[in-house]
């Protein structure tokens, strides 16, 4: 099978859901990881995501009768964020995330590794999606509260729809085990859209309206 028709065969089959086809084809041919990180760069997309998690829990699977080459391929990722590569790496840390979603144990300093990228201004977007997820597949905090605290100072100040989209929800998520607050004044007035996948559909809303569901939540402040 040519790159071409592996693509597109990957294709069809995350859109389809077929997890059990692609785990086959995964066995048969180790090119659908690079065939999946191909597929994760436009994030508006439901392939995209499906790719992405599709990734994490392929290396997951991986993890699970050889750890140090699932490590490899993370590492992998992780050089992908580093000017030195050459290509950003504009999905890695989500394909990180939900790697670790599947298989925490052995990934612990991985997840301690994800905070320092959101100092970086590609990549906030991307450590508060990990937030987001590692908490709510963790069922607890995934860093140190204090460190939580500093990756929400620096993205309360960015304006972009995406950044402030997942800052909402990772909020949503983090109150049931720390105080959230304050969030930007104007978020409440924030009209703009905001995409992301559920798990199964993308979901289009409005800042405005996640904030007004954060704060009418219990235990979320303004």
């Amino acid at each position: 099978m040519t790159t071409r028709q592996l693509k597109q065969a990957l294709r069809e089959v995350l859109l389809a859901g077929d997890m059990d086809s692609i785990v086959e084809m995964f066995q048969k041919d180790q090119r659908v990881l690079s065939g999946l990180l191909g597929l994760s760069y436009d994030k508006t997309k439901e392939l995209t995501w499906r790719a992405i998690r599709t990734y994490g829990f392929l290396v997951a699977r991986m993890a699970e009768t050889d750890m140090e080459t699932a490590r490899a391929q993370l590492r992998r990722l992780l050089w992908m964020l580093t000017e030195e590569s050459g290509n950003l790496g504009w999905s890695t840390i989500e394909m990180i995330t939900e790697t670790i979603c599947h298989r925490p144990k052995g990934m612990e300093d991985l997840v301690l590794l994800i905070p320092q990228y959101a100092e970086e201004h590609p990549f906030v977007e991307s450590v508060l999606y990990a937030l987001w997820r590692l908490t709510e597949c963790l069922g607890r905090l995934p860093w140190p509260e204090d460190t939580v605290r500093e990756v929400l100072s620096e993205a309360g100040e960015r304006k972009e729809p995406e950044v402030r989209g997942y800052f909402l929800l990772a909020c949503g998520k983090i109150r049931h085990y720390m105080e959230v607050g304050p969030m930007p004044e104007d978020i409440l007035k924030d009209e703009r859209e905001f995409s992301y996948f559920d798990g199964e559909k993308m979901i289009r809303t409005t800042l405005k309206a996640m904030a007004e569901s954060l704060c009418s939540s219990e235990g979320a402040k303004v």
